[in-house]
């Protein structure tokens, strides 16, 4: 299939072009004003007017429609997925949640099954799982359920790991916990040599301060869950966690709502870590459904007015799609849109070491593709 005449986003910025797709991946590329010649029968899609941009990939998604990849049904999944799939987002790790071991191996398991499954029944495709706990801080729990937070414990993660067939792809490790250096150290050894199928730890739901979360930079960690959230702040004599990631050149997850991050401190991020931001959803249970009482990893959560709070206050994660944080930050919040683009796409794959199967409209990997307007109105979604 031959797409043409539209502005396609490629190497980071829009351009006249049009490409062709076999077997699923992005297979020929023409810029300017020379088309594609369609092969007899080949069919053609003419989009002038309108924008393509990669698939989106939330690596960060606990949840929608009333479901958590945690305590959810095979089926359930799959409803989640191809929500995901009709607002945009066409890649997901999915994101666990500290809970009982019990429950958090089924989790791993059932999420492995499915990350093969074959993408007629499930639109998005699962490309990993994003283990955000247990191995967090108590003081930095955020929404997670206390009683099951642990240090770094090697057998457990090693089983949960097992069950998943492998495809444990980020964790989530507050650095002050015990043991914790060392298993960063050895799980990140083998990154360079083997970055597609690689573990990537990321520093977060951490007390820690700067030369904490610098050692574990330097062990091997590359990466922050959702910044500014469940951590200390920038202060300019305690710049913290975001000061070493700043340091560190490390990869920097920001909730797209607006609400977790001021649209000022977003902007700022996108200046203070340059190429480096990656926007997550952190969407959770209730998000797509009215508001109302639900629960997500174990405990009750609010849904009132866009915002998903516990009974403290405390916010529990966000509502939105990825998708519609893209929408916001290039719309609403001034992020240049190359920019916004490249964090929602293109960077949200490398951070994982999968920049070359997705996250990109180039020749050879996975042809998911989006077509919009000018006003970010979403128009279709294309996975291969």
């Amino acid at each position: 299939m031959i797409i043409k005449n539209a502005r396609v986003f490629l190497n980071g910025a829009f351009r006249k072009a049009s490409f062709r797709v076999t077997d699923g991946k992005f297979a020929e590329i023409s810029e300017g004003t020379e088309e594609l010649t369609p092969a007899p029968g080949e069919p053609v899609e003419d989009y002038t007017g309108n924008k393509i941009i990669p698939g989106l990939f939330d690596i960060h998604t606990h949840g929608c429609l009333g479901y958590d990849f945690t305590v959810s049904s095979a089926e359930e999944d799959a409803k989640m997925l191809r929500h995901y799939a009709a607002h945009g987002v066409t890649s997901v790790l999915a994101t666990t949640m500290t809970n009982a071991p019990d429950i958090y191996r089924r989790a791993c398991s059932q999420i492995g099954q499915l990350a093969g499954t074959v993408k007629d029944a499930f639109p998005a495709k699962i490309r990993g799982i994003n283990a955000e706990g247990p191995f967090l801080s108590l003081e930095k729990k955020g929404a997670h359920d206390p009683q099951y937070i642990t240090a770094p414990d090697e057998a457990y993660f090693n089983e949960l790991n097992t069950l998943s067939g492998g495809i444990i792809r980020l964790i989530t490790i507050a650095p002050e916990q015990d043991n914790a250096i060392e298993f960063i150290k050895k799980h990140t050894a083998g990154n360079a040599s083997d970055k597609s199928s690689a573990l990537y730890v990321s520093v977060g739901h951490s007390d820690c301060d700067y030369d904490t979360a610098m050692k574990a930079f330097n062990a091997g960690a590359d990466h922050v869950t959702h910044l500014y959230n469940a951590m200390n702040g920038l202060h300019h004599r305690k710049p913290g966690i975001p000061g070493a990631a700043a340091d560190a050149k490390a990869w920097v997850e920001l909730i797209c709502d607006g609400l977790h991050v001021h649209e000022s401190v977003l902007r700022h991020a996108f200046k203070a870590y340059p190429g480096r931001v990656v926007l997550i959803s952190d969407s959770i249970a209730p998000s797509g459904l009215p508001d109302g009482q639900y629960s997500s990893g174990g405990l009750p959560v609010f849904l009132k007015n866009g915002e998903i709070r516990l009974e403290d206050g405390t916010l529990a994660g966000s509502g939105i799609t990825l998708f519609e944080g893209l929408k916001r930050c290039v719309k609403d919040f001034g992020i240049p849109e190359e920019e916004a683009i490249l964090a929602a796409t293109y960077n949200a794959a490398a951070s994982v070491g999968l920049e070359g199967r997705c996250g990109s409209i180039a020749v050879g990997l996975d042809a998911d593709y989006v077509v919009i307007d000018d006003n970010y109105n979403l128009l279709s979604v294309h996975i291969a």
